[in-house]
């Protein structure tokens, strides 16, 4: 729960709230009003006056008990406050002014939803919070009443004693504060001692068609009446003067499945905001005419001494990848366990506390001392899915916190192998793509593998081509191997380092490209050490000895993740993320290419045959045997004919003419609707009109400079086909996976014999789709294979390849079927993506350090 003080804003019970901008959502969480048996009334009568002699803006604040999170919005307006809040927005006194300022505030009633009332859980609106995803909290309580401010401001020009002004401020006040109290008679004590005051009034009750004061006599008049205003408002009520907020997050189960990981809310720490508070009022300060015009420079050395103690943190960008099951959750876990506490004893002092991190959700299943199983849940659940095969991680998603100096940001990703699909881990590379493309570079490339597989079956090997085909060659260096569970392994990479150094020689021999594997690239750390801790935090029992191990396994899981990050710190240069977006995007375009020039290289040498077939006709026609066929045709019907000024050639193709048949008679007409050149001048020599087929046309400029173009785009396009195949071969580690094939054919053969056993048509219709995607696949890899051999030369970089798309859709004869080919096979590809980071307030285990201590 958090508090809002109202300063004179409105809204009423499950009103919406945005905390990041601490606005309301002019939104109700509820489809109706709620019932008067939902709500708790209690009487609260109380009135409270306070004098406030320095209206510094710290003070201001403080008195008006605004929370940490609220002055940060004040401060920076970003919110706009209202009736007794304008207070705030008063200027400060200047050192030849002396003010006093009465603040009273009147309590009446306190309202509360009973939030666990069926009849209130029926009301909830899941459609409201799904269409308002900056909403963060809920209206549940609100504190009725009434505030008043009366400031009396005066130009002590006769250099007075400031504390005999303010006394004498004060005694004028508190004839307000008698009547806002309504006790004892209200006396008309003149300010004729008091020369150049000035008065200022705020209020949150003002009835209609008055004012507020603009004299001490009509606040004196005003305060008579206060008790009487709040009582004609809203039901004797007043107005809100304070909220209590719920957050969504709490309420989550009755809201079904809404997305809630944009909706955390960090609080601000009380003494940074107090520090920012009181840098407005020195800036306040130094804006005061005493200081007169001239500008004074800041002391030069006195700024680089002050500058000089700036914390800049160093920010070190993480990816994470992974086979599904690798255990890459649990791992973040005990990234940041382990680079925040030394030994597995501080760990366990945390959780005894309720301070143990859990950055991503995790959820594991042991067998307790009575050999039972007992299921162990820690965090919650926002991004992440427990159905077995799928990868638990639903969507990327950043995890930041500090370490010293130093801001990690752990980017976790969808597991490689989803049981799902190819399609599956295509929508997850994809996502993963548009994800790291909001982050300049990445210092580090963890690709997590257990330490137990002995050989490179085809799952493994999948997995480990399908990361490497989207990483740019320039990422090689910044990779490193990270091996999960390692404690059964004795904190070494067991049985997959040979089957990872055979994987990567073949990789360097085909490719070129080499990823080191030694002490600088492999790294040994051990998640049943945090979920020890787990289990431990969660009540189960240990021997001494399973403890002595497990606090073995800390030590060294802490030894190196420390490594770890000083390898990627010191030792690689951060990799550019651009390069490796850039290096997708081409491939995407590559390959969304691949299908429509194949269909339209078919397409080309189709047209060419056809051309060719049509010029063999016409030379073979028996010019005699066509005089023949028009003698025999006897004219019955005459025609009006329309002269042509040029002649013009149309095609007599079957798709290209229409026939109509004249009514009474069964006499047919043919109607040429597709006229090839108009006018046609391109035929040399004499050329007998009216004559079909036409004997001339053989020789026509323009059927052989068709034919000539279309060899002309067929050159460009196996040009260009060759340069996609260089690009692919220089700028990515893997041009594509070669183990898909493998990875199909083994699902196929599985769902064979699971379809031979059930004879399930579901099984069928999954073996039919996974034949089809088999059939694309070596279709695809063909022709990439093809490019690259004819590419070998060539160099390009990836700006080229959108130019080269533009340059086959402009084709005279087959631009325009490129386009639409193109356009046809990305339609529907486009997703809607949203940046997730959650940021881990790192401050309450550890002290903090100041960015503004005075030197």
């Amino acid at each position: 729960m958090i508090t809002r003080q109202a300063l004179g804003r409105i809204a009423q019970l499950g009103d919406l709230y945005d905390a990041h901008t601490d606005c309301f959502c002019v939104r109700s969480l509820f489809n109706s009003h709620l019932p008067e048996n939902t709500i708790r009334l209690t009487n609260t009568p109380k009135t409270a006056c306070e004098y406030v002699i320095q209206d510094s803006i710290s003070e201001k604040l403080k008195k008006l008990e605004v929370e940490a999170e609220l002055k940060a919005s004040i401060l920076s307006g970003t919110i706009e406050v209202n009736r007794h809040g304008k207070y705030l927005s008063t200027n400060d006194s200047t050192a030849k002014e002396t003010s006093t300022t009465l603040i009273s505030k009147m309590l009446t009633k306190h309202e509360a939803i009973k939030i666990d009332n069926k009849e209130v859980v029926s009301l909830l609106s899941p459609d409201v919070v799904r269409n308002t995803p900056n909403a963060t909290h809920v209206v549940v309580e609100i504190q009725w009443g009434a505030v008043a401010i009366a400031t009396l401001k005066c130009k002590n020009e006769e250099n007075k004693n400031k504390t005999d002004v303010e006394t004498a401020l004060k005694a004028e006040l508190a004839c307000l504060e008698i009547g806002a109290k309504g006790r004892g008679s209200i006396s008309n004590s003149s300010t004729s001692k008091l020369h150049g005051f000035q008065f200022e009034f705020h209020a949150d009750v003002v009835p209609d068609g008055d004012h507020l004061p603009q004299d001490v006599d009509q606040g004196r008049e005003f305060m008579g009446k206060l008790p009487a205003h709040v009582a004609n408002a809203n039901g004797g009520k007043g107005v809100p003067i304070r909220y209590t907020l719920m957050p969504l997050s709490e309420i989550k189960t009755h809201l079904g499945n809404i997305e809630s990981s944009d909706r955390i809310v960090n609080s601000i720490d009380e003494d940074t905001i107090n520090k920012i508070v009181r840098i407005f009022d020195k800036m306040n300060e130094s804006m005061h005419p005493k200081h007169g015009i001239d500008f004074v420079s800041f002391n030069e050395q006195y700024l680089k001494e002050r500058v000089s103690k700036f914390c800049s943190y160093k920010e070190i960008n993480i990816l994470i990848l992974g086979e599904t099951g690798v255990g890459k959750s649990t791992w973040i876990n005990g990234f940041a366990n382990y680079l925040t506490f030394q030994t597995l004893k501080e760990a366990e002092k945390a959780a005894k506390k309720g301070k143990l991190i859990y950055l991503v959700p995790s959820k594991f299943t042991i067998t307790d001392s009575n050999y039972n199983p007992k299921m162990i849940e820690v965090g919650e659940a926002e991004n992440e899915s427990f159905q077995v095969g799928e990868s638990c991680t639903q969507e990327p998603r950043s995890y930041v916190f500090n370490i010293g100096e130093r801001m990690i940001r752990l980017i976790d990703t969808p597991g490689i192998g989803d049981c799902r699909g190819l399609d599956q881990d295509a929508l997850n590379f994809s996502s993963i793509l548009r994800y790291i493309a909001q982050i300049p570079k990445i210092h580090g490339i963890c690709i997590l593998l257990k330490p137990n597989n002995s050989r490179l079956n085809i799952i493994f090997k999948y997995c480990i081509n399908e990361l490497l085909t989207h990483l740019h060659v320039s990422a090689a260096e910044n990779i490193a191997f990270c091996f999960t569970n390692a404690r059964s392994t004795f904190y070494r990479p067991g049985d997959t380092l040979p089957a990872l150094k055979r994987f990567l020689k073949d990789l360097k021999s085909n490719t070129g490209v080499e990823i080191a594997v030694n002490e600088g690239t492999i790294y040994c750390m051990d998640n049943e050490s945090f979920r020890f801790l787990c289990c431990s935090h969660k009540g189960e029992k240990f021997t001494k000895e399973e403890c002595k191990n497990f606090e073995q396994s800390w030590t060294q899981s802490v030894k190196e993740t420390k490594r770890l990050l000083k390898h990627f710190e010191m030792d690689v240069k951060p990799h550019t993320v651009g390069k490796t977006v850039s290096l997708n995007e081409a491939r995407t375009l590559i390959l969304t290419l691949a299908k429509p020039l194949t269909d339209i290289t078919q397409n080309i040498q189709d047209n060419i045959a056809a051309i060719n077939a049509e010029e063999e006709k016409i030379k073979e026609l028996d010019l005699h045997s066509i005089d023949l066929q028009k003698n025999l045709m006897i004219p019955q019907i005459s025609f009006k004919i329309k002269q042509l000024d040029h002649p013009r050639t149309v095609c007599t193709g079957i798709d290209c003419i229409d026939t109509e048949t004249l009514p009474d008679l069964g006499v047919t007409k043919t109607i040429y609707k597709t006229i090839c050149h108009d006018p046609c001048h391109c035929c040399p020599g004499n050329v007998i009109s009216e004559t079909v087929p036409n004997p001339a046309l053989q020789k026509c400029n323009s059927l052989n400079n068709r034919v000539e173009k279309y060899r002309e785009g067929q050159k460009t396009i196996n040009e260009i086909c060759a340069k996609f195949g260089a690009f692919l071969k220089e700028h990515s580690i893997l041009p594509y996976n070669d183990a898909i094939e493998d990875y199909l054919k083994f699902d196929i053969g599985k769902l064979k014999r699971q379809s031979n056993r059930t004879g399930s048509s579901e099984i069928l219709q999954k073996v039919e789709r996974l034949e089809e995607q088999l059939r694309q696949y070596k279709e695809t890899k063909s022709l990439l294979d093809q490019n690259m051999q004819s590419g070998a030369m060539k160099k390009v970089e990836a700006a080229e390849i959108k130019k080269m798309q533009e340059q086959l859709e402009q084709l005279e004869l087959t631009g325009k079927e490129t386009k639409k080919l193109f356009d046809a096979t990305v339609y529907g590809q486009q997703t809607n993506f949203c940046y997730k980071e959650i940021h881990f307030d790192y401050s309450q285990y550890r002290r903090h350090r100041s960015f503004f201590q005075e030197p």
